[in-house]
């Protein structure tokens, strides 16, 4: 998620990639900001008991199929 948990550059920009390196590195407030973001969506989209709830339904809905 471009600018909301991280950035993203261009395949094969070395130069891109030292730019958004270089800062991460001098804002320690995008770096939490970037971190909270990302911890925050972890936490939403790949909670097990979800995850395994939605494939029960998913596979109890192919065998009424």
């Amino acid at each position: 998620m471009n600018g909301e948990t991280g950035e993203i550059v261009a395949e094969h920009a070395p130069y891109e990639l030292a730019n958004s390196l270089e800062r991460l590195l001098a804002d320690s407030w995008l770096r939490c900001k970037y971190s909270q973001a990302a911890r925050q969506r972890i936490v939403r989209e790949f909670d097990i008991e979800c995850n395994t709830d939605l494939q029960r339904r998913y596979f109890v809905s192919q065998d009424a199929s």
